[in-house]
Parts: structure tokens; C-alpha cells; sequence
């Protein structure tokens, strides 16, 4: 159901592709779920879940230093969004297309994951570790940074030979994003 809403979309999913996919009968997956967009909540809740479930607890309740913090969300972020790359192709989707189904995700999940990282950017920004810009620009472009890779893989490999999914590969692009928006020098420069 998963690869199925990332790769089509909402409006692009078929319950009875999905029934198929599953190897359930179609009946079954409207008995249960009764519409799409209950599938649809479903899935997304699905999704949040297991993000919440594998986030450590020293994230979730930060720690005194948000530099630590800030490193340590990144590097799980980015291992997150490796394993998961269905998450961000489903919600970029329905960014994409809009309508009740984003308004659904951002009211129930998507805004208390910006509420939760804006003071910890806001208090890196009057710090000077992070750049003074407009936070909720600097939230997305860290969102777009973990995530696009592992949502672009197969080009990056196609292009470059370089497969993302290696955990080497995984923690360097973590570091790389910690060391571009954090200004720090390269280990060993």
C-alpha cells in the first residue's frame, strides 16, 4: 500500500491495484477501509507512527545543547529517510496535489514536527551556529536535503555509480548537511 501511494499518489492510487499488489481481495480492502481516503489516513498514520517510534528519546526531549541536538536529528533524520524513502515521495506528492488529504497530515502530524524544531533553530540562529534566515525556509531546505537523495538514488547511482543506501554513504550525506548548514570545516581542515 506504501509503494503503492508513493509511487502514484493519491488520486493516481486504485484500491483494487492495491487489493491486487497485497494479494487480498478487493472486497476485503473496502470492508475494512470502506474509501481510498480512509486508506489513505490509514497509511499516513502508519507512517508518523513508526517515524515517532524510531526517533531515540534523546531527540524527542532534546538535550541542553542544541548543537548535539541539531547533529543528532540530522543523522537520524537522514538514516530515516534512507530506510523510508516512501514517506517523503507520499507527502511531496500530496504537497504537490494539495486538497483535504495534506490539510488531514498537516493538522494532525506535520505541524507539531515544525513546532517541535523551530525553537531549537530559532536558538541556533540567535547563537550564530545556524544562518539568519527565515527558519521555516531553513526547516525545508534541511528537509529537502535529507531527503531528495534517497529520493533521487537511482540517478545518483546511474550518474555517479554511488550507491546511497550503503551506511557509509548514509552517514557522510549526514555529515555533509550538519557541515554545510552549521559552517563547520571539514574533519581535519
Amino acid at each position: 500500500m506504501l509503494n503503492h501511494f508513493s509511487r502514484r499518489g493519491f488520486e493516481g492510487a486504485s484500491l483494487r491495484d492495491i487489493a491486487q499488489e497485497a494479494g487480498v481481495q478487493h472486497g476485503m480492502i473496502r470492508h475494512i477501509y470502506q474509501t481510498k481516503s480512509e486508506l489513505w489516513r490509514q497509511a499516513i498514520v502508519f507512517l508518523f507512527d513508526r517515524m515517532e517510534g524510531e526517533m531515540p528519546a534523546a531527540i524527542e526531549r532534546g538535550s541542553r545543547d542544541d548543537i548535539t541536538t541539531f547533529k543528532a536529528f540530522i543523522h537520524w533524520y537522514v538514516g530515516y529517510c534512507a530506510r523510508h524513502p516512501e514517506h517523503a515521495r507520499i507527502m511531496i506528492q500530496q504537497s504537490i496535489l494539495e486538497g483535504p488529504e495534506l490539510q488531514w497530515a498537516a493538522e494532525r502530524y506535520i505541524r507539531e514536527g515544525h513546532d517541535w524544531c523551530r525553537p531549537v533553530i530559532e536558538r541556533l540562529q540567535a547563537s550564530g551556529a545556524l544562518p539568519d534566515v527565515d527558519p521555516m525556509s531553513l526547516f525545508m531546505m534541511l528537509t529537502a536535503a535529507s531527503q531528495m537523495p534517497f529520493l533521487l538514488a537511482p540517478e545518483i547511482l546511474a550518474v555517479s555509480g554511488r550507491d546511497l543506501y550503503v551506511p557509509d554513504e548514509i552517514e557522510r550525506h549526514a555529515d555533509s548537511i550538519i557541515r554545510v548548514f552549521l559552517r563547520e570545516p571539514a574533519p581535519g581542515k
